[in-house]
């Protein structure tokens, strides 16, 4: 961990970055998708809040349960992000990769968000996903790290704007510690897909965050998935059970 500035350095930090643009809101057949990032210091204090003045959504051709947020990146004197391969399909499921550079002279706090629209899934669901991230040295000043925060993990899937626990990965206390000029990765999930995790329903929206601190000039990167299926109501369980029972009996009967 860098040793934090001095409250005038962040609040100098914080008048950088003054400028960042509102919050992304994109429409879609079904909604609304958000994409931001938050930095604070390590006290905690907000420095700027920051998302994409804009960006392309295209619906899938072949499917049209899927769509795709089009590449992008963006940077300041301080920090600088990246995205590429971000997509969502409304049955639901959200993944992508994201790079997060701290070009500022001290550790930071990142919290990078994404939330899709989806359709209703009810009355429960079975959920799946994953992350691997990494770190690097990327000023090559000798180390390089990323750690979990405030006793929070660094991954958490969520439903309708709630974190799901049962979701959280890299648990609190995490630190990845990269080596002199090199990059280090890790990766972690739970449950295998498309989903087999019992999670709750959802209204209208699923999404993950990553939150976590980067050491001063360093560069971590995230490749991230959470999907989830409906967990069938028992009424639906025993007419696909007396289906399967009907066909072995006509299977039967022929042979």
């Amino acid at each position: 961990m860098r040793t934090t500035l001095a409250r005038s350095a962040a609040l100098a930090f914080g008048l950088l970055l003054a400028s960042v643009s509102p919050a992304l809101a994109v429409s879609t057949a079904i909604g609304t998708i958000s994409f931001q990032m938050e930095v604070t210091d390590e006290l905690g204090g907000l420095l700027g809040t920051w998302s994409p003045a804009s960006v392309a959504i295209t619906q899938d051709p072949l499917d049209d349960d899927v769509y795709t947020v089009g590449d992008g990146a963006w940077s300041n004197a301080n920090y600088g992000i990246e995205w590429d391969d971000v997509s969502f399909d409304v049955d639901p499921g959200v993944s992508g990769n994201w790079a997060v550079t701290n070009n500022s002279l001290v550790a930071q706090i990142f919290t990078l968000s994404v939330t899709v629209p989806v359709l209703p899934v009810a009355p429960s669901s079975l959920m799946f996903g994953s992350s691997t991230i990494s770190v690097s040295d990327a000023n090559f000043d000798g180390s390089a790290s990323l750690a979990s925060v405030a006793g929070l993990p660094v991954y958490v899937g969520e439903i309708d704007l709630v974190g799901v626990p049962a979701t959280a990965l890299f648990a609190a206390p995490y630190l990845l510690s990269a080596p002199p000029g090199g990059t280090i990765g890790d990766t972690e999930s739970f449950g295998v897909f498309p989903g087999s995790v019992p999670g709750p329903g959802v209204s209208s929206t699923i999404g993950i965050t990553h939150r976590f601190l980067l050491s001063a000039g360093d560069r971590a990167t995230f490749n991230s998935t959470f999907f989830l299926v409906a967990i069938p109501e028992p009424g639906t369980l025993a007419l696909a059970a007396a289906g399967m029972a009907g066909l072995g009996l006509v299977g039967r009967r022929r042979s």
